[in-house]
C-alpha cells in the first residue's frame, strides 16, 4: 500500500488487504489517537475488503473495539466489508458484545469474502 502506517502492518493479498498489530499493542496501552490515524488511512486508501488479523492475541485491550467500530463503519461507507480474525478467546468476547452481528468475525481469512448477510 503506498500509505506509511505507523502501527498498522500492511499488505495486499490477492482480493484482501490484510491489516496487523504486534500482540503487545493489542494486549498493552493502545496509542488510540494513532492507530485511528492509522484505521483512517487505510480506510481511505483501500480497495478491496479489509482483513483484521488480531490472532496473535488471547486477548485485546477494550479501548481497541471502539476504534474497530469506527474502522468498519467508515468501510461500509465505501462499500467495502471488514473481517476480524481472532483467537477463539478473542472471538468469544466479540460474540457475548453481539460485534459479531455487526462485522464479519472467524478464525481465518481462507476464502473471505463470503457472500454478504443481509443485515436488519
Amino acid at each position: 500500500m503506498g500509505l506509511e502506517y505507523r502501527i498498522l502492518a500492511v499488505r495486499n493479498e490477492g482480493s484482501v488487504t490484510v491489516a496487523a498489530l504486534s500482540p503487545d499493542q493489542m494486549t498493552g496501552p493502545v496509542p488510540v489517537q494513532t492507530l485511528r490515524e492509522d484505521f483512517q488511512k487505510l480506510a481511505d486508501e483501500a480497495t478491496t475488503p479489509v482483513v483484521l488479523d488480531l490472532r496473535p492475541a488471547e486477548r485485546i485491550e477494550v479501548s481497541l473495539l471502539p476504534e474497530v467500530l469506527r474502522f468498519n463503519r467508515r468501510l461500509r461507507e465505501r462499500s467495502l466489508r471488514l473481517l476480524v480474525c481472532a483467537s477463539t478467546s478473542v472471538r468469544e468476547v466479540l460474540a457475548l458484545a453481539r460485534l459479531d452481528r455487526v462485522f464479519d468475525v472467524a478464525e481465518s481469512y481462507d476464502g473471505w469474502p463470503w457472500p454478504a448477510t443481509s443485515s436488519t
